[in-house]
């Protein structure tokens, strides 16, 4: 009986080495891309109860755990642990097998990250690989899998010095601003945001997921949304961080995702809303304060629509950056415009049908931003302040160009 169970398990390890061969050798032709529907039957779907192959000859009908005898997951980890230059190679393949359909659990994403993580070179391009592999599989099945928000969080809070640096350096520019892409679209789709949506958001770009296959075809078990809906604070601090490179791109990114988080998050009740704005009013302001030096037509309905849900909870965080933006004691004459500026786009939002918030009296509540605005105008000690008086009660298209700084 033993013999036999050295037998199987040494043929095993043979085909998991021929597997790997095999993985070698489609890298090298260069369609490491394409998902492999057939792929999946020689890996056990990790959610499934263990399955067990029978011993051949075994009179008392004993089994052998399907793991212990073929581990095609693990084989690829050991790969990744050879060395630093392996990593990548490793995650290109974990990426293929997730697109041909294999579940993945988040104990072996995790696997992957301590790996990624330990890296001494530099990470940026391992992470964003393993994050495009984590949103490919939150793709195909995303209900229930609230844990892969806490390695999400994990991934950035190893990672938002380099992100962060990259951002301002220019330096793996376009990595970094994938992983927090990535990242955010990830834990939309966790948080049971519409496919649809984050598509048309622009977080998830069509030719990423073309090639899936049809989510009527994976097996999904155990899909339940677990309450309370949260963003991981790690994640909210590195969107801090990543906020204070004052960078378009980023800026986008981030008030899109709030956006989608508080308004199209279907399982988020109003309280939760509102607790989430008051716990992280300060990130939300700063957020909406950016996206209003920032000329997009895309943004305007979202930073309306998070300006408003933002001021009828809580003000208090956004009077303070006003307030600091236009304080001649610390701040230059360019500054200063630029703030006023803002107000300006913010008052013109006032007539768009979108400036509304469904069930709530925001009226009495966007009189602060008038109040800013006008006092700033008038009692600025700077003459080029005063320039802007003749024209700063007409209408745009009449008081030449408002553009910010």
């Amino acid at each position: 009986m033993e013999e036999n169970a050295s037998s199987l398990v040494s043929t095993s390890s043979s085909h998991v080495l021929l597997l790997i061969r095999w993985m070698h050798t489609v890298f090298e032709r260069g369609v490491i891309d394409k998902p492999l529907p057939s792929i999946h039957r020689l890996f056990m779907q990790e959610n499934e109860p263990l399955q067990l192959s029978p011993i051949v000859g075994d009179s008392v009908n004993q089994y052998l755990p399907y793991s212990q005898s073929a581990d095609p997951l693990g084989a690829v980890l050991e790969f990744a642990r050879e060395s630093e230059s392996s990593i990548s190679q490793a995650l290109l393949y974990l990426t293929m097998i997730v697109k041909s359909g294999v579940n993945i659990s988040t104990p072996t994403f995790t696997r992957f990250f301590t790996i990624v993580a330990s890296n001494k070179l530099d990470g940026l391009p391992d992470a964003n690989i393993l994050i495009r592999s984590i949103i490919l599989s939150l793709w195909q099945r995303s209900l229930g899998r609230q844990d892969l928000q806490s390695l999400i969080a994990s991934i950035h809070g190893h990672f938002s010095p380099l992100i962060s640096q990259s951002l301002v350096s220019g330096e793996n520019f376009l990595v970094a601003l994938s992983i927090i892409r990535q990242s955010l679209a990830a834990c939309l789709l966790i948080c049971g945001c519409e496919r649809a949506s984050i598509l048309a958001a622009g977080m998830v770009d069509i030719n990423e997921i073309q090639d899936l296959p049809s989510r009527r075809k994976v097996t999904v078990r155990g899909s339940t949304l677990e309450d309370p809906i949260i963003i991981q604070p790690e994640i909210l601090t590195a969107l801090q961080l990543y906020l204070q490179s004052s960078l378009d791109d980023v800026s986008c990114l981030v008030a899109k995702f709030f956006n989608l988080f508080l308004v199209e998050s279907p399982f988020l009740e109003s309280f939760e809303i509102d607790n989430f704005i008051l716990r992280n009013g300060k990130l939300i302001a700063l957020c909406i304060w950016t996206t209003y030096g920032i000329q997009q037509e895309d943004l305007g309905v979202i930073r309306t629509n998070l300006f408003l849900r933002s001021i009828v909870v809580d003000s208090e965080p956004l009077q303070e950056i006003v307030q600091g933006c236009l304080d001649p004691a610390s701040n230059c004459i360019q500054q200063r415009l630029s703030g006023l500026n803002r107000l300006f786009h913010i008052i013109s939002d006032v007539t768009s049908p979108a400036f509304n918030v469904e069930g709530r009296q925001w009226r009495s509540s966007v009189t602060c931003i008038f109040h800013f605005y006008f006092s700033s105008l008038w009692a600025d000690p700077s003459v080029r302040i005063s320039v802007l008086k003749p024209t700063a009660f007409l209408p745009r298209s009449i008081g030449g160009n408002q553009n910010g700084c």
